[in-house]
């Protein structure tokens, strides 16, 4: 279908979750990472750098064709609330952040080239997306043929 995205990256992001998960949030056993306050641990100088982190951050809570996309309640507050955690508290210098009428098809498609195009081997890349997702094909197919939903899709 055209205006859909496919999910290049179920596997992608799952594996930068572990690798995220695996470089550690730094500090004490027990230390709870959090911005400022006292006691806070500073997550993003505590964590060994191996690069440039970059991330594009999507998030669609409003759709076009509203009458075949239903309205969403936390999809764009999620994402923007996780872009400026990245940027606060983890120390993510390149940062794109789509949301709502910005997440069309093109902007995403062209977001997602300018990130594989700058990124270095050393680079840490986060690529998430908050919103509708379909498959198409049928149930056997699944796990092969599944699509993001960007704000300008035209049906199902």
């Amino acid at each position: 279908m055209r205006g859909a995205i496919p999910s290049l990256g179920f596997w992608l992001l799952s594996v930068l979750c572990a690798g995220c998960a695996t470089v550690g949030l730094g500090g004490q056993a027990g230390d709870v990472v959090r911005s400022g306050g006292p006691g806070a641990v500073d997550a993003a100088s505590s964590l060994p750098r191996i690069g440039t982190y970059r991330s594009l951050i999507i998030g669609i809570d409003r759709y076009e064709r509203g009458d075949v996309w239903r309205t969403l309640g936390a999809a764009r507050k999620d994402a923007e609330t996780l872009h400026g955690l990245l940027k606060e508290s983890y120390g993510f210098e390149d940062t794109t952040l789509l949301v709502d009428e910005e997440a069309t098809y093109d902007a995403v498609l062209g977001a997602l080239q300018g990130l594989a195009g700058r990124a270095g081997e050393e680079d840490l890349v986060l690529v998430y997306f908050a919103g509708h997702g379909t498959y198409e094909g049928t149930d056997a197919e699944r796990s092969v043929d599944g699509c993001w939903i960007p704000h300008d899709s035209g049906g199902s």
